[in-house]
């Protein structure tokens, strides 16, 4: 293949062999750097992968007896047909059909009534049971190898796998091995509500801080699948700062830094084991320290090759301090909504614009404010036909060129769009988390906050119809869910305006009264202020 970046289509028939772990370089290597940068097919192999995931935990079945005396029948009453057995070096051969075995139909067909004649010898009552006993190792062969080769052939594996735990279960057994060493421990231990599909316990243990000896520590491991590999975490009374087992990893990593506004978790290392992805945050009076094994040892944690581990820690963590509820969405309506945005040049900060937009009817209104707040112009364009309003001086001017030509804003960017419709691949990667009814609408919206932004981020979803229909970003608050060098989802560095304030998706029947209304009624033409950029 060439050096070009793979395309899409040529993407796309390969996904779900990435996920499987089934393509041989330099294949795979092109696909799955494809993958790092496509957010949609990445959602697709996340997609194989969590299929493959629920698969691994259907238990095991074998059928019945009933079922080889159902085959039975169906074949005596079809009867003997044709078999041709198709040769490289000959021609097709006609086989013969062959009846069932003797004893098989003596212990499966009816009793046959045989003419009166002269008798015979009887035979012994070992002999007598033996056609019974024949069909009856028949069938326990025929179920016993039907069982082991439905296990052996599941993933191309050749051993009988043991049915995994529930979720709730192996959290139930966590629950129950922390609680019977709780009473060596000086602070109350959290367990996480998420463990990844397939996930065991494995171990619940007390251990004594090497620095002061009457501090204790609990250390408690899963084993998951990654592949094969673990999760461990280990909380104890000391600082981050103090601990020996765990070494900050110096400025926030924005690919391993995340919060839901309590606590803080940020990257590290591990002194022992540089193979492992590990993470820590202050929970007051205690800490916690999280770690996973690598899929790509010796590249970077936060690399596309370890994206799944990174997945496993975001949630794993996250549940530690928030129930995880499962959740799933709809990207927007973006043709039959209207578009209601307001955004600024920078972060809380300079012009701003607040936009309505009704793509189904090519209308929009937009509203130019400067860095006071007071408003500058209103555009009213309908088409390509752009009216552009001084609310101060009372004029009005025709501008020619459309909405495009004049660098007015309002259409989202491809990103932010992007976004939105990925919205479920966000979800299954811990980068958006469920915090449930919003309490100021609960019957009409659901909060999603993602994690790992500058700033605050929420979006909104309709709990009927799972579409998305807003977001919003708090520029003021203090806290930095991703830390300060994070990139957002919602705010755009090269774009302008590049900070989204809020979006909002709604029918168009719900839009304010006399958004769309437009009136040169009391303006006069004249001058008008220019457009104004970032």
């Amino acid at each position: 293949m060439s050096d070009m970046p793979m395309p899409c289509r040529e993407a796309t028939p390969y996904l779900a062999a990435l996920a499987d772990d089934e393509l041989a370089e330099p294949l795979r290597g092109q696909v799955a750097a494809h993958v790092a940068g496509c957010a949609v097919c990445a959602a697709e192999v996340r997609r194989h992968e969590s299929i493959r995931a629920l698969v691994g935990t259907l238990p095991r079945s074998a059928p019945s007896p009933e079922v080889l005396d159902q085959v039975l029948a169906a074949s005596r009453s079809a009867g003997p047909s044709g078999i041709v057995r198709e040769s490289l070096r000959g021609r097709q051969k006609r086989l013969v059909p062959r009846a069932l075995p003797g004893f098989l139909q003596a212990a499966t067909a009816p009793p046959v009534v045989r003419p009166i004649g002269p008798p015979r010898r009887p035979r012994s009552a070992a002999l007598r049971a033996l056609p019974a006993l024949a069909a009856a190792l028949l069938i326990t062969f025929s179920v016993v190898a039907f069982s082991r080769f439905s296990a052996s052939n599941r993933f191309g594996s050749h051993s009988v796998a043991p049915t995994p735990q529930s979720l709730a279960a192996v959290l139930q057994t966590t629950q129950r091995a922390v609680e019977s060493k709780r009473g060596a421990l000086s602070f109350s231990p959290v367990l996480p509500t998420y463990l990844p599909a397939g996930a065991a316990f494995a171990g619940a243990s007390i251990g004594t801080d090497p620095v002061d000896a009457s501090r204790h520590y609990v250390d408690i491991t899963w084993t998951i699948v990654l592949p094969a590999s673990t999760l461990h975490l280990r909380e104890s009374p000391l600082p981050l700062s103090a601990r020996s087992d765990f070494l900050s990893a110096g400025p926030a990593n924005p690919g391993l830094t995340w919060s839901l506004g309590q606590y803080q978790w940020s990257s590290g290392v591990l002194p022992s084991q540089n193979q492992r992805c590990a993470i820590g945050a202050d929970r007051g009076g205690y800490s916690v320290v999280l770690d996973v094994g690598m899929q790509s040892p010796g590249l970077p944690c936060d690399s596309s090759d370890n994206a799944k581990a990174i997945n496993v820690l975001r949630l794993a963590s996250l549940s530690l301090g928030a129930q995880y509820q499962p959740f799933s969405a709809l990207p927007p309506d973006l043709i039959a909504s209207v578009l209601h945005f307001r955004a600024s040049a920078v972060p809380g900060a300079g012009a701003s614009w607040d936009v309505y937009a009704d793509p189904a009817r090519h209308r929009t209104s937009v509203t130019v404010r400067d860095d006071h707040g007071a408003v500058v112009y209103v555009d009213h364009i309908s088409g390509s036909d752009v009216t552009r309003l001084d609310p101060a001086a009372h004029t009005y001017a025709t501008l020619a060129g459309g909405a495009g030509a004049l660098g007015e804003p309002v259409a989202l960017p491809g990103d932010v769009i992007a976004f939105f419709n990925n919205v479920n691949a966000f979800l299954s990667a811990g980068e958006l988390w469920t915090l449930g009814p919003d309490t100021a609408d609960p019957a009409h919206r659901v909060r999603l906050a993602l994690v790992g932004a500058p700033y605050p981020t929420t979006l909104y979803v309709d709990p009927v119809s799972r579409r998305v229909v807003g977001a919003a970003v708090d520029y003021g608050a203090s806290s930095r869910p991703g830390g300060p060098n994070a990139a957002s989802r919602l705010t755009q560095a090269t774009a302008c305006p590049s900070a989204f304030v809020t979006i909002d998706f709604f029918a168009a029947g719900k839009a304010p009264a006399g958004v769309f209304d437009f009136s040169t009624a009391g303006y006069t033409v004249g001058q008008v202020p220019r457009t104004i950029g970032c």
